[in-house]
């Protein structure tokens, strides 16, 4: 698993290996109700609301949800998409880079929104359009990737999980 960006100081690709397993660690540290999440452009849709937080509990992992402070009934629930896509990866452009103030990937959060419906089975995640956070400066922003779907069956994909041809499969 990796996230790539254009160096926008070399104007080169630099890959970055394990940028998911420091990102689950680093949302320890992010995940605080008093730890405010700016979006400076607000979220396509909800472009008047950019401050948020996260609102984690054991008893809804993997899942997190963020919660807007603007508006009091706006919240996103959301998932790690390297969880439920092993192959998924982030392409950042150099503006991206520049626009995040990422200074290492091991900045980046990733996150994806998830749809939630009655039927657990018909959950799905946006890995389309996910939500990029640098966790140093606690800013974020969301992408879009044109290579994956914006309904990902999360419950398919963990029906797929312990298959050994996983770690390779597209999103």
């Amino acid at each position: 698993m990796k996230i790539e960006y254009e160096n926008p100081f070399e104007d080169q690709i630099v890959r970055y290996e394990n940028i998911v397993s420091q990102s689950i660690q680093s949302i320890a540290g992010v995940v605080n109700p008093d730890i405010v999440i700016d979006f400076p452009e607000g979220i396509p849709a909800f472009e008047d609301t950019k401050h948020y937080v996260f609102l984690c509990s054991d008893d809804v992992k993997p899942f997190c949800y963020l919660k807007s402070l603007d508006v009091q009934q706006l919240g996103f629930v959301c998932i790690d998409p390297f969880l439920v896509c092993p192959g998924f990866s982030v392409n950042l452009s150099s503006k991206e880079v520049v626009r995040l103030g990422l200074r290492d990937p091991s900045e980046a959060l990733v996150l994806s929104f998830v749809t939630v419906v009655e039927d657990p089975t018909k959950t799905t995640a946006n890995l389309l359009a996910p939500i990029i956070i640098n966790i140093r400066e606690l800013k974020g922003y969301q992408v879009i990737l044109d290579e994956y779907p914006v309904q990902y069956n999360i419950w398919e994909a963990v029906s797929r999980s312990g298959d050994a041809q996983q770690e390779d499969a597209s999103c």
